[in-house]
């Protein structure tokens, strides 16, 4: 949990292409702390953060690679960080799609998501009670338009 105080790098978060994610958190190390501290982020631009862990927050890359460096400028002697929490960010609602095939008495509509129809395309739509994909619409000749949800 530390050792020798005022001992530090710099922490980054790269993709596995190497374009950086999260740019250099500066953390110097408490003396032989009996908890962990989380190392301060909101500091001046090149201001070290005294603690033993790092957390990188909103990160959307599949993998990732966590570098840590005692190379002026960012480091002091040796990079003495004992955890980094890494938290995923938002994530992306799935696709919505909606495909419509002619059937021999109608239509046939695979979708993702919740199924909703209306009368008129500027209509209010409402879900399709027990609606599963693919849903089967006779050929009555009546208008009617379907759209997907998530």
């Amino acid at each position: 949990m530390g050792g020798t105080a005022g001992r530090g790098g710099g922490y980054r978060v790269l993709d596995a292409t190497g374009k950086v994610l999260k740019d250099y958190v500066l953390a110097v190390s408490d003396t032989n702390s009996a908890t962990y501290k989380e190392v301060p982020q909101n500091l001046a631009a090149g201001a070290y953060g005294a603690g033993n862990y790092i957390v990188f927050s909103g990160l959307k890359a599949p993998a990732i690679t966590v570098e840590a460096t005692t190379t002026a400028p960012q480091g002091k002697v040796r990079a003495p960080i004992n955890a980094i929490q890494l938290t995923p960010g938002a994530q992306a609602a799935p696709p919505v799609s909606v495909s419509v095939k002619k059937t021999a008495t109608g239509v046939e509509i695979i979708y993702q998501g919740t199924l909703q129809s209306a009368a008129t395309v500027n209509g209010t739509f409402t879900d399709v009670a027990g609606a599963t994909s693919p849903y089967s619409v006779a050929a009555t000749g009546e208008a009617k338009y379907f759209r997907s949800k998530q």
